[in-house]
């Protein structure tokens, strides 16, 4: 290696290139690779070989291109490529890359520094040759490193390795003492070597104790002005190396007083800034929500409920505050109606009572799996429960489910529009959690309302009007609704003035089983009081006559009698059956007319995508049928 090429026995690495920093293809390698030396507390410097000639031809002999690819070399050794150096700092290789064995470097504790010290070593670093700022300045560089890392870590003592460093030859390298001036390696070339960066502990202790003053006197008096790089030569080392690099193997404690120096204001600021914003959000919405009422706002004034004496301009502004939060709440947790029902039908149209159906457990039940996702099946005999008590009941159905999936459910539920309305999630009232039923607005007279539903919660606010059902979880041999069509078709029947009663008698038991022991009872009673009349007839002058009449008697004389409302039961079911098979047949016969009228429609559709091309859209019929005259 030429000896010009030597470096000045200050550093270790040697970067060789052509202004390599302002390279842009080699920018990120370039940040890095100082980054990685930095931070390992390696010394280095650049050199650029594209004016030297002597340089330029011993590198030929390295790599191509020597004047756009840097190169290189660690204690005059040519290691490789600055891209090779590059590859070595992604796989955090480049200590081997670059030969570098030994440790870290540790900075000594440096209170016992004299004054004197620190005179001395300021007029080292003001030196104005460029050999002196080249030694100074890359050691001050990596001090700061450390003294970054270390800045909150008083209590972990900090040795130097006082081991001096071997030359090749085998010598020791002899730290230089204040009397005795360090010899200049340059007349022997052959064995000068750069010297490590263990030679330099009284220059980087004095550059710790430079930066802890300096950031001492930057916190007990804030200056106005931050000094130039010119006004001081350690600001302007600063300035080359950020306050964020750390080194990878101490990384600064989170607690330490520097970065907390460095939080507080900011931390400081941002709470004041959350703060002012909370104060001023409440205020503004105090004004807003405590403006005067408009006395001719009628449904605003019919809601309220603040006293005369609450309601002057400024003394009252936290009461009506209070009052239009409550009133905002009550629209998103009350009905979106005044009357969840129309006005009721003309009397010769409108049935008697109202029927409310629950959806859920009730009618259907929803199961889930991986399969087949969500599947809905209808309870057994649904069909003919809402087909047959519509002849009686205004059937409703009230669902907690919203109005976007109960329809399609109701739709295929009931096909035939048996049910008259439905009610959905938007006319329930939110309480703890809980949608409450609450059919005080329903706008129907209650006396007259039955509400069937398995979730007894659900009308808490008219429990007299509740007919608690079991709930259905998919058997497919349940009979309740069956069981349960005697009692409401009972009520319908015998025209009950106010069901309530009823249904207060049946309180804590199951409808279905009580009425059923009720019906029995009574059979049970017009059959014993049948067979007594019949044993009181025997060997009497009726029974002669019977026996004397052509028939033998009535056939129906001699059987057990039956009750008035079993007859009626069975007279309606007839006639519905009957009236339900005519429905289905018509239709039927609908349906097939409305596919067969789309079918020929399709067939005699004579055009096609060529004539709508060609032609346009044809003219659209006339009153008589025919084309219209253009």
């Amino acid at each position: 290696m030429p000896s010009d090429l030597k470096p000045d026995g200050s550093t270790r690495v040697q970067i060789y290139g052509s202004s390599v920093s302002g390279n842009r293809k080699y920018k990120t390698e370039f940040l890095k690779l100082t980054q990685f030396l930095q931070a390992e507390e390696v010394l280095f410097e650049f050199v650029d070989i594209a004016a030297d000639e002597a340089a330029k031809a011993y590198m030929r002999g390295k790599a191509t291109n020597v004047t756009s690819i840097p190169l290189l070399f660690c204690d005059g050794e040519y290691r490789g490529t600055f891209e090779q150096a590059a590859e070595a700092v992604e796989g955090f290789e480049l200590r081997d890359f670059l030969g570098l064995d030994d440790e870290p470097v540790h900075l000594d504790d440096v209170s016992n520094l004299t004054e004197e010290q620190i005179a001395k070593l300021t007029e080292e670093i003001d030196k104005p040759p460029p050999a002196a700022q080249a030694a100074v300045r890359p050691a001050l560089r990596s001090s700061q490193i450390l003294m970054r890392s270390y800045a909150s870590e008083s209590d972990r003592p900090i040795k130097l390795d006082p081991t001096p460093v071997e030359t090749k030859q085998g010598t020791a390298a002899t730290e230089p003492t204040a009397s005795e001036p360090s010899k200049d390696n340059t007349e022997n070339p052959a064995q000068a070597r750069p010297q490590s960066i263990y030679d330099l502990d009284p220059l980087l202790r004095g550059a710790q104790e430079l930066h802890k003053a300096a950031s001492e006197a930057a916190d007990s008096k804030p200056s106005t002005q931050e000094p130039t790089p010119e006004s001081h030569p350690l600001q302007a080392v600063q300035t080359d190396a950020p306050h964020d690099r750390q080194s990878p193997q101490r990384a600064r404690r989170p607690g330490g007083s520097g970065s907390r120096r460095r939080a507080e204001p900011s931390d400081n600021r941002a709470w004041r800034i959350t703060l002012g914003l909370l104060t001023a959000g409440g205020l503004g919405s105090l004004f807003y929500f405590g403006r005067p009422i408009d006395p001719n706002d009628k449904a605003l004034m019919e809601r309220c409920d603040i006293p005369a004496d609450q309601l002057a301009p400024l003394t009252g502004m936290w009461a009506r505050a209070k009052f239009r939060m409550a009133d905002l709440r009550r629209q998103f947790t009350s009905p979106a109606w005044d009357h969840l029902l129309p006005e009721p039908l003309p009397e010769q149209y409108q049935r008697p009572y109202t029927l409310l159906i629950n959806l859920d457990e009730t009618l259907i039940h929803s199961s889930w799996d991986v399969d087949n996702g969500w599947r809905v099946a209808k309870r057994p005999g649904v069909d003919f429960f809402l087909g047959y008590l519509s002849k009686f009941y205004e059937i409703v159905i009230f669902t907690t489910q919203p109005s976007y999936s109960a329809m399609p459910i109701i739709e295929k539920l009931d096909p035939y529009g048996y049910t008259m309305y439905q009610l959905y999630r938007e006319s329930t009232r939110y309480e703890d959690g809980k949608y409450i039923k609450d059919i005080s607005n329903l706008n129907r007279d209650l006396s007259k309302v039955i509400a069937l539903d398995s979730n007894p919660e659900a009308y808490c606010r008219q429990p007299l009007n509740l007919l608690s059902v079991q709930p259905w979880r998919g058997d497919p041999t349940d009979d309740y609704l069956d069981r349960l069509l005697p009692f409401l078709e009972f009520l319908a029947m015998n025209d009950v003035s106010d069901v309530r009663k009823v249904l207060q008698s049946y309180e804590g038991k199951d409808v279905a089983v009580e009425f059923q022991k009720w019906e029995d009872a009574v059979k049970r009673t017009l059959r014993a009081q049948w067979e007594e009349e019949q044993e009181k007839k025997k060997g009497g002058l009726a029974s002669w006559l019977s026996m004397a009449s052509p028939t033998g008697g009535s056939a129906v004389a001699n059987e057990p009698p039956v009750p008035l409302f079993e007859q009626n039961r069975q007279a309606l079911r007839k006639a519905f059956i009957e009236e339900q098979e005519t429905i289905k047949e018509q239709a039927e016969a609908e349906r097939q007319r409305m596919m067969e009228e789309q079918a020929q429609q399709l067939k005699e559709m004579k055009l096609t995508m060529w004539k709508l091309i060609t032609e346009g859209v044809p003219p659209p019929p006339s009153a008589n049928g025919g084309p219209q005259a253009s």
